[in-house]
């Protein structure tokens, strides 16, 4: 089974970011919608490298990452018989 760890899965959506920035940059027509959209993935980057720091931290041994509504929460009471 192949498996990805949490740093290959970052530098893999940093790369991807990356590349987006740099195509929508590289039009000569930069406009509001493009500049609003490379503000927006720069965003998204910065947000990644505040989570690859988090990661990195050796105490923790387990992390929960999502959106509101993933089921983060639902996991943790599942996981230590909570309900």
């Amino acid at each position: 089974m192949l498996t990805t760890t949490w740093q290959e899965e970052i530098a893999s959506l940093k790369q991807d970011l990356n590349k987006e920035i740099n195509k929508i940059s590289r039009n000569s027509d930069i406009n509001v919608p493009n500049y609003i959209c490379i503000n927006n993935l720069k965003s998204k980057l910065e947000r990644l490298d505040e989570i690859e720091k988090i990661l990195s931290i050796e105490k923790y041994k387990i992390a929960f990452i999502g959106t509101i509504g993933q089921g983060k929460t639902t996991a943790i009471c599942h996981l230590f018989n909570l309900k």
